[in-house]
């Protein structure tokens, strides 16, 4: 098994665009699933419903991912597959940010009125639909680009490189998330991750512009 892993890791690492693909699976694979953990808790915090109503985050999110596979082929021939992979990981924390501080937003724009539940459940239920069209876009196109990258030899050999390093890459902060959550509260750790998607986005973006400038 070693030796498997260790002819994929020597694959991988000579193709500049397989290790940026294998990057943003394994990022937004880690990002959806600490979501996915922190379901129930931003349900019942911030949402203001009980821990068992998290079907109102996980079904829009799951409708969304469904929307986002329908829509890849499409963008795919109005945009390059890179292009499109790091505009939707930047846009996919836009959303992620709104879906956190959507109780602040709301509260600020109603004050002094309370916000009513059907609203709140309805712009957060339309956020994570909106995150689970992002992580299609992002998840669809790199495992196309990974399957293409990897000559049929060694790809059975680059996929489980790939699923051995979401698996470790992912543990800890699904791990460490329901602690982060109680100490700092799930608002802030969501926003949190949320920034870092922004980042990673907008840093892959420039860095492909610079690349296409440098390559004319």
């Amino acid at each position: 098994m070693w030796l498997d892993i260790k002819e994929g890791l020597a694959f991988i690492a000579q193709d500049r665009i397989l290790v940026k693909v294998i990057g943003n699976l394994t990022f937004a694979t880690t990002v959806f699933m600490l979501v996915a953990a922190l379901a129930p808790n931003f349900v019942s915090t911030v949402i203001g419903l009980p821990p068992g109503q998290i079907g109102y985050i996980v079904a829009p999110a799951g409708l969304g991912v469904i929307a986002g596979v329908v829509l890849v082929p499409r963008l795919s021939r109005m945009f390059p597959r890179e292009q499109m992979i790091d505009m939707s990981v930047a846009l996919g924390g836009v959303a992620l940010l709104l879906l956190a501080l959507s109780r602040v937003v709301l509260t600020a724009i109603l004050a002094p009125n309370p916000v009513p539940e059907q609203l709140m459940v309805g712009v957060a239920g339309a956020l994570a639909a909106t995150l689970g069209i992002f992580n299609a876009l992002v998840l669809v196109p790199s495992q196309t680009i990974l399957q293409e990258r990897s000559h049929e030899a060694i790809r059975a050999r680059v996929f489980a490189t790939f699923f051995t390093i979401t698996s470790v890459v992912s543990f800890v902060p699904i791990f460490f998330a329901a602690a982060a959550a109680d100490l700092f509260g799930v608002a802030t750790v969501l926003a949190a991750v949320a920034a870092l998607l922004i980042v990673v986005g907008v840093t892959m973006m420039f860095m492909n512009v610079r690349r296409q400038r440098m390559r004319h």
